[in-house]
């Protein structure tokens, strides 16, 4: 087997609200979107760099797959990502967003927080030492 690509499709309480956070937060960029019949957005894909994640509305998920329809967004689902100029980008953000885990010196030498979305997913930003 050989992988192409590998993108979360995260289930999310309102997707344009997602959308909007992870533009702010990351500077992620709207690549696409789907509107239900309200107009309102079902489902997003965003992408930074190489990166690609995307949005689905919990009706709309829960549709597709009934196995949803017992789970809540957030769960225990954490995204590792590695930054440079972790101090700065701390010293912006501590304030606005909710902080799951302060900044830190781990053992196997990087520094580290976390940050919980607006759906309860774990962000975790590290920095090699």
């Amino acid at each position: 087997m050989d992988i192409q690509s590998f993108s979360p499709n995260l289930m999310v309480y309102n997707v344009q609200d997602s959308v909007d956070y992870y533009q702010e937060l990351l500077g992620f960029e709207l690549v696409q979107s789907v509107p239900n019949e309200k107009n309102m957005l079902q489902w997003a894909m965003m992408k930074k760099n190489n990166f690609i994640i995307m949005f689905q509305e919990i009706e709309n998920m829960q549709s597709e797959i009934p196995y949803f329809k017992e789970n809540s967004p957030g769960g225990s689902l954490s995204f590792y990502i590695k930054i440079e100029n972790i101090q700065l980008f701390y010293d912006n953000v501590k304030e606005s967003y909710r902080l799951v885990s302060d900044l830190n010196k781990t053992f196997y030498n990087t520094l580290e927080f976390s940050i919980s979305d607006i759906n309860g997913y774990i962000l975790t930003f590290a920095q090699d030492i």
